[in-house]
C-alpha cells in the first residue's frame, strides 16, 4: 500500500489537469466540426452530463478508502477476473499516455522542430516524464500545485488580452446545428471531461490529510476546470469564428499569435505552449504512474531493480510505440481521433459500474 501522504489541496490541484487534456487535444477538434456554434452549449450540457461520471469514480474513491484500485478490485472479485480487469486498466492508462505523449510530439515536430526527427523530440520530451515516473505520488502532487498557479497566471494574461477581440457576430445564434449534433457532442465532451478522473483512484482515500475539506476542494476544481474550457471555448470561437476554426489544426494556438502587449515582443504564443505542455506532461506521466502501481501490486514486485526496469520500458512503449505504428499522424488531427479515448473511457466507466454492483452484492450477502 501506498503511504504517502498528500493533503486535499494537493489532491484536488490534480483534477484540473487530468480533466482538460482530451478536451485541449482531440476534444476542441470535435466540439467545433460536430456542433459549430453550438459547441458553447454542448460543453454546458456536457458538464451537468458528465456529473454522474465523476460521481462514479468517486463511490469506487469511497470503497476500501485504505486500498488503492487494484487493491480495492482484488477484494472485490475472485482472482481470475481481478487479473482481467486490472490488465484492461494497466493497457488503457499507458494507451492515454502514450496518445498524450504522441499528440505533444507531434506538435512540437510541426510549429518549432520540423527539421529534428520526430523520434529525437520524443527522446527529449521523455526526460521530465522519466523523471516524474521515479517519483511518488506524494512528489507529482506537489508538483500539480505548483503547474496549476503557473497555468492560472498564463491562462488570465491570455484571456484578458484576447477579450477585446472577441467578435460576439462570430459567437451568435448560439444554436446553427441539429440537437442530435448538440446532444452527440455533449456527451463525447461529458466522457472526454470526465473519463481522467479514474486515474486518481490510485491514491487511496485515506492517504489524503484534511478530509474534512475534501469534497470542498473537488467541487471547486471541477467547477473552475469546466469554466476554464468553457471561456477558451468562447474566446476562441469569438476571436477566430467558426469558418476559420475549421481549417485550422490548433485553433486555440492561432488565437494566441493575436497577443501584442508590446510591439518588440513577438511568439508571446509560445508562453502559453508552456501551459498546454505542463497539463499534458502532468496527466501523461500520472497515467504513467497508474500503469506502473497497478503492474507492481498486480504481481507483487518487491525488487527495487525489477521496478527501475518496468518504468523505463513503459516510458520507452509510450514515447516510441506510437510514432513507430502511427507515423502518418493525419488520423490524429481530425475530429474523429477523439473517439479514442471516448471508447477508452466508457470502457472504465463499464468496469467501474460493474465494481460498484458486484461490491453491493457482496456486501449484502
Amino acid at each position: 500500500m501506498n503511504k504517502d501522504k498528500i493533503n486535499s489541496f494537493e489532491f484536488s490541484s490534480v483534477i484540473p489537469l487530468i480533466v482538460s487534456n482530451s478536451i485541449l487535444g482531440s476534444g476542441f477538434l470535435y466540439l467545433y466540426n460536430y456542433s459549430n456554434k453550438s459547441s458553447v452549449i454542448s460543453m454546458f450540457i456536457g458538464l451537468i452530463i458528465s456529473i454522474f461520471f465523476i460521481l462514479l469514480v468517486f463511490k469506487i474513491f469511497n470503497i476500501l478508502p485504505n486500498e488503492t484500485i487494484t487493491q480495492k478490485l482484488k477484494t472485490i472479485f475472485p482472482k481470475f477476473i481481478y487479473y482481467i480487469i486490472n490488465i484492461i486498466f494497466i493497457l488503457i492508462s499507458l494507451s492515454i499516455s502514450a496518445l498524450i505523449f504522441f499528440r505533444l510530439t507531434v506538435f512540437f515536430h510541426s510549429q518549432f522542430t520540423g527539421s529534428f526527427s520526430k523520434y529525437i523530440i520524443a527522446l527529449v520530451l521523455l526526460l521530465p516524464t522519466y523523471y516524474l515516473s521515479t517519483k511518488n505520488i506524494e512528489v507529482i502532487t506537489r508538483l500539480s500545485n505548483i503547474i496549476i498557479f503557473i497555468c492560472i497566471f498564463i491562462f488570465l494574461f491570455d484571456a484578458l488580452s484576447l477579450i477585446p477581440q472577441v467578435d460576439l457576430n462570430n459567437i451568435y445564434p448560439l444554436i446553427d446545428t441539429s440537437y442530435k449534433n448538440i446532444l452527440t457532442s455533449s456527451l463525447v465532451f461529458s466522457i472526454l471531461f470526465s473519463g481522467p478522473s479514474f486515474l486518481i483512484l490510485v491514491i487511496p482515500k485515506n492517504n489524503i490529510k484534511k478530509k474534512n475539506k475534501l469534497k470542498k476542494y473537488i467541487t471547486i476544481s471541477y467547477i473552475l476546470s469546466g469554466l476554464f474550457l468553457l471561456i477558451i471555448n468562447i474566446i476562441t470561437l469569438g476571436v477566430l469564428g467558426i469558418d476559420l476554426i475549421k481549417i485550422y489544426t490548433y485553433p486555440a494556438y492561432i488565437v494566441l499569435k493575436k497577443i501584442h502587449v508590446i510591439k518588440f515582443i513577438n511568439s508571446i504564443e509560445n508562453l502559453t505552449v508552456l501551459m498546454w505542455f505542463f497539463i499534458l506532461m502532468f496527466t501523461s506521466s500520472i497515467s504513467l504512474f497508474f500503469s506502473k502501481s497497478c503492474l507492481i501490486e498486480m504481481f507483487n514486485i518487491k525488487n527495487k531493480g525489477t521496478k527501475i526496469i518496468i518504468n523505463i520500458i513503459m516510458n520507452l512503449l509510450i514515447a516510441f510505440l506510437p510514432l513507430i505504428f502511427f507515423n502518418n499522424k493525419s488520423f490524429f488531427d481530425k475530429p474523429a481521433s477523439a473517439i479514442i479515448p471516448v471508447i477508452l473511457y466508457s470502457i472504465i466507466f463499464i468496469i467501474l459500474v460493474f465494481t460498484i454492483l458486484i461490491n453491493k452484492i457482496k456486501t449484502k450477502n
